[in-house]
């Protein structure tokens, strides 16, 4: 079926906004199956198809229809009242997947073991939509301009697993099983080295070399690519976890998302890999919040965005509402710093690694962090980092 040019123009927002998230639609009729729309999981790893129609019997075409299985996977059906068929966005995840959580709803759907793994892997492969909410309001808003209100209806399907005892032969064996495990128990302790900030540990720990991503097309570079994409949501969640301002986090994660995509062979893509996670963990290291009362986890927020200003305890008292005589106390309290010296290292850290990934000179860079007098910023740097910018910049290059 193709699409109408005269589609409402709702339509083809919607159809683009999920495009953009790299979230399959299509047109679809009420008598589409789940089979004909799930990314072939029916077919190719279950062997068999349930006959059960995505839509509800009769449907109305003034609902938006909010549709999932028993394996978490969403779709959201749009009527189309001219052309009488719906707008469908899907399967997508509303999170990534929680491996062992799914390992135990599989086991409750009494899935065969030696088909876990294949369940696992057709999961990883649907894009996540982590902002739900968003998407609850889009939909709200497109409900009220386009239907008149914001109806919504909710479908839940069960997918009907072949049992154990079924005659069903699955071509990956318990090696595959184990190896799609032991890559998710490393990506958890590369998640929990980033909660801490530890670089070194994940230095330790990583070793790409053996936890190869599964082969899901015929471009190996396309493959590692989005194995570094799961990874690179995977850090994001742990910034956020530790506290990270979002700001600071949607920073970084616009830089490196156009970085590996552009990565144009396996050696630029491991170094934007180890790049991502060393600036996921300074991140962390420099704004943790996690641990802290809110009034001084507002104070590190505060100076995490105004990193290129001039930041005083006055202004960031004022900016969150707090004497700084009372300020102060409570962030060397919680911080163990003098507020100053605290602005000075995470200014210094950011400094630093401009010395390292960019060709700007030491005085644009002072002036970039707020140290009009390159002496002074010269002076701080050796106190934080122990030497001059010049010669860390020079010990770091010929390293």
């Amino acid at each position: 079926m193709q699409y109408n040019i005269n589609m409402n123009e709702y339509l083809v927002f919607i159809k683009e906004l999920f495009e953009r998230s790299s979230v399959p639609v299509r047109l679809i009729t009420e008598e589409t199956q789940i089979a004909d729309v799930d990314m072939n999981f029916q077919k190719t790893i279950l062997h068999k198809v349930n006959n059960i129609k995505i839509l509800p019997d009769n449907p109305s075409y003034d609902t938006i229809y909010e549709i999932s299985d028993s394996l978490h996977a969403c779709w959201l059906a749009y009527p189309d009242k001219q052309e009488h068929c719906f707008l469908l966005a899907g399967p997508f995840l509303v999170a990534s997947v929680d491996v062992p959580l799914m390992i135990q709803s599989l086991q409750e759907l009494n899935t065969p073991k030696n088909a876990v793994p294949l369940v696992i892997q057709y999961l990883t492969t649907i894009p996540v939509i982590n902002d739900d909410v968003m998407l609850y309001h889009i939909n709200e808003l497109i409900g009220e301009k386009v239907y008149g209100s914001a109806r919504f209806e909710q479908v839940v399907h069960g997918i009907r697993m072949p049992s154990a005892s079924a005659d069903v032969k699955f071509t990956e064996s318990t090696e595959s099983e184990n190896k799609i495990l032991q890559r998710y128990k490393f990506e958890d302790k590369i998640i929990q080295a980033i909660r801490n900030g530890d670089e070194e540990a994940i230095q330790n720990i990583k070793n790409l070399s053996i936890i190869q991503p599964e082969r899901r097309t015929s471009n190996r570079l396309r493959n590692d690519k989005n194995y570094i994409v799961i990874l690179h949501s995977y850090a994001r969640k742990a910034a956020q976890q530790a506290g990270v301002n979002p700001v600071v986090i949607d920073m970084i994660s616009r830089s490196h998302a156009v970085r590996i995509e552009n990565a144009q062979s396996f050696t630029a893509l491991r170094m934007e890999s180890d790049a991502m996670i060393h600036d996921y963990c300074s991140a962390v290291q420099k704004f943790r919040t996690a641990g802290y009362s809110s009034l001084v986890a507002s104070a590190i927020d505060y100076i995490s965005t105004h990193m290129e200003e001039e930041i005083t305890l006055s202004r960031c008292a004022k900016a969150i509402g707090v004497s700084h005589y009372y300020l102060s106390s409570r962030f060397h309290e919680e911080t163990g710093n003098a507020f100053t010296d605290y602005v000075q290292k995470v200014k210094i850290k950011a400094a630093a690694e401009d010395l390292l990934n960019t060709k700007k000179n030491t005085a644009d860079i002072a002036a970039q962090y707020g140290f009009s007098n390159p002496s002074y910023f010269t002076r701080v740097f050796k106190k934080v980092m122990g030497e001059s910018p010049a010669a860390y910049r020079k010990k770091a290059h010929s390293a």
